[in-house]
C-alpha cells in the first residue's frame, strides 16, 4: 500500500512537500518542475518561493508560517521573463494537540488563470461589441422618429414614399435589436444548461429546400443566386425544427453578408448514408483567413475584414450553430480559401424517433418573420 501511495504521489503534477522541524523530509518530483529545476537545496520552501516570487506578491509569502493554515495564489518570475501562477495550500499536522509538521501542496495554475483572463477579455470585448450593436440600430430608429416628428410638428405632410422610407428603417432596425436579444437569450440558455432538444420527425429535404425558397427574394436583390441539390428526394429524420432552422438561416445569412461585390453564389447540398446526413453550405464570398478558421466558432468572435460589405455582428451566431449541431449529437466543420470561397459542413445522425405521424413543417408566415430577424443586418433590399 505504501509503495502504491508513493508511486501515485511521485507522478502527480502537483508538488507535495512534508515539513518537520522546519525542514523538508519528503517532496514529490513535481517540486522541482514547479520551479523549473531552479531550486536551491540549501533553502526551505518559503526561501525558494521568495527567490522567484514577483515583487507585487512578496507580502503574501513574507507573513507565511509553517504552523499556520495557508491557501493563496501568487505569481513567480522565470528566467526568460515569463511567469507562472502557483496555488499554494498548507495545512499543519496536529498530533496530541500540537503541531508535528506541515503538508504543503504547490500547483501550477497558470493555464487556469490565463483561461480566466481570456474569458474576461472576451466578455469585455463582447460587452463592447454588443453595446455598439444595440447603439447603431437604436440611433437609426431614434433619428427616423425625429425626422417624422419634425415633419408633423411643421404641419408638413409626408408623402407615402417618405413615410415608407423611414418606417422601413424603424422596422428593420427593430428586427436587428430583436435578433440581438434572441441570440443573447439563446446563448444564456446554452451556458446555463437549460436548452434541450425537442426532436420531431421531419422530411429534411423539403424542410431545407423550403428555407432556401423563402430567401429567394433576398438572394436575388443582393445580386446572388442559390442552388439546392440532394442525393435523395425524401429523407425523414429527427431534428429540433426550431434549432435546425436557425442553423440553416444563420449560414445562409452569413453567405449573403460576406459576399463579394460581384455576383455571388450559394449552394446547399444534402447527401446521406445509413449513419449520417450531411448538409453542406458553400459560397463564393470573401472567405476566411487561415489563421482565423480555428476560432470561427468561438463565442464573441468576429472576423474583422475590410473586404466585408457588412461590418455588423455580435459574434454569437456561429457559436450557436456549433452548440445546436452538438445538441443533435452531430458535428460542424468549416473550410475556406481566403477571397475565394467558404464551405460549412453539418453532420447529424440519420435517425428517427417513434411518433404517430410525420410532422409537416410549413408555417410560412412564422418563417418569414424569422427570416426578417435573421437577415435584419443585411441592408440591401426589402423583404
Amino acid at each position: 500500500m505504501e509503495e502504491n501511495l508513493l508511486l501515485i504521489s511521485q507522478n502527480l503534477q502537483d508538488a507535495i512537500i512534508l515539513i518537520k522541524n522546519n525542514k523538508i523530509v519528503h517532496k514529490t518530483n513535481s517540486y522541482n518542475d514547479i520551479f523549473n529545476n531552479k531550486l536551491d537545496e540549501n533553502l526551505d520552501v518559503k526561501g525558494n518561493i521568495l527567490k522567484v516570487i514577483s515583487n507585487e506578491h512578496k507580502h503574501i509569502i513574507d507573513s507565511y508560517k509553517y504552523e499556520k493554515a495557508f491557501d493563496k495564489n501568487f505569481k513567480i518570475e522565470l528566467d526568460d521573463k515569463s511567469h507562472k501562477w502557483i496555488w499554494m495550500k498548507s495545512k499543519p499536522i496536529i498530533e496530541n494537540e500540537s503541531v508535528n509538521g506541515t503538508i504543503i501542496i504547490l500547483s501550477d495554475i497558470t493555464r487556469t488563470i490565463n483561461d480566466e483572463v481570456n474569458k474576461k477579455q472576451s466578455r469585455l470585448k463582447f460587452v463592447s461589441n454588443i453595446t455598439h450593436e444595440f447603439k447603431t440600430p437604436l440611433n437609426l430608429i431614434f433619428s427616423s422618429i425625429q425626422l417624422l416628428n419634425k415633419k408633423m410638428n411643421l404641419n408638413n405632410p409626408c408623402s407615402n414614399e417618405y413615410l415608407k422610407k423611414y418606417l422601413g428603417i424603424v422596422n428593420q432596425n427593430s428586427y436587428r435589436i430583436l435578433k440581438l436579444v434572441n441570440n443573447i437569450s439563446d446563448d444564456t440558455k446554452i451556458d446555463s444548461g437549460n436548452d434541450e432538444l425537442n426532436l420531431e420527425n421531419v422530411d429534411l429535404i423539403r424542410f431545407v429546400e423550403n428555407i432556401c425558397q423563402s430567401i429567394l427574394s433576398l438572394i436575388s436583390i443582393n445580386n446572388m443566386e442559390i442552388v439546392f441539390d440532394t442525393d435523395i428526394e425524401e429523407l425523414t429524420v429527427a431534428v429540433d425544427i426550431e434549432k435546425m432552422e436557425k442553423i440553416i438561416l444563420n449560414l445562409l445569412s452569413n453567405s449573403i453578408k460576406f459576399r463579394k461585390d460581384a455576383k455571388g453564389k450559394v449552394s446547399v447540398e444534402i447527401y446521406h448514408d445509413n449513419e449520417f446526413i450531411n448538409i453542406k453550405v458553400r459560397d463564393n464570398g470573401i472567405g476566411i483567413p487561415k489563421d482565423k478558421i480555428d476560432t470561427i466558432f468561438s463565442k464573441y468572435t468576429r472576423i474583422n475584414d475590410n473586404n466585408s460589405l457588412v461590418k455588423e455582428g455580435s459574434g454569437i451566431g456561429l457559436s450557436l450553430v456549433w452548440d445546436y449541431v452538438n445538441l443533435h449529437l452531430g458535428s460542424v466543420d468549416v473550410d475556406s480559401e481566403y477571397s475565394q470561397w467558404t464551405e460549412f459542413n453539418i453532420k447529424i445522425p440519420n435517425k428517427t424517433i417513434k411518433e404517430e405521424k410525420l410532422k409537416l413543417y410549413n408555417y410560412e408566415q412564422e418563417r418569414i418573420e424569422k427570416i426578417k430577424v435573421e437577415f435584419s443586418d443585411i441592408y440591401k433590399g426589402e423583404y
